[in-house]
């Protein structure tokens, strides 16, 4: 993976709020921690995970061809439903990064539903262009 500039409090707040969509409270926004390649999703390319004040988790899948992601999604899936439950987040979002991102949210929202078989309404996919991520370039707590 190509290291991305750091991200500034404010960029990842107006990536996770107007990009995302999140509408949570403004005092959960006064700590976000960015890990780089987080233990939890070794082996998956998954390239940075988001803590949002202990209450949303974000994964970014930024480097991969969406295809490998694809390929990865249930364990990503089921991974992060682990983590988010054992940790106490309230909501998980996945970001993945996609030049044809049109095709690829097609492919992967099918993909990911069937992971989410339950119905579970707190694990969302977004599949954005590479454009559209703010950078990271290490661990990070604002």
């Amino acid at each position: 993976m190509t290291e991305p500039a750091a991200i500034s409090h404010p960029q990842a707040t107006h990536f996770i709020r107007h990009t995302l969509g999140c509408g949570c409270p403004d005092e959960v926004f006064e700590h976000i921690r960015i890990d780089m390649l987080p233990e939890v999703f070794i082996g998956l390319p998954v390239d940075y995970m988001i803590d949002v004040g202990g209450r949303l988790l974000v994964a970014v899948c930024a480097s991969a061809d969406w295809r490998q992601v694809q390929q990865s999604l249930t364990g990503i899936v089921r991974r992060a439903r682990e983590y988010r439950d054992r940790n106490g987040f309230n909501r998980f979002r996945l970001v993945v990064a996609a030049e044809d991102a049109d095709e690829a949210r097609a492919v992967l929202q099918s993909v990911f539903d069937d992971a989410v078989s339950d119905g579970d309404e707190k694990m969302h996919l977004h599949v954005l262009k590479q454009a559209a991520l703010p950078g990271v370039a290490s661990a990070t707590m604002f």
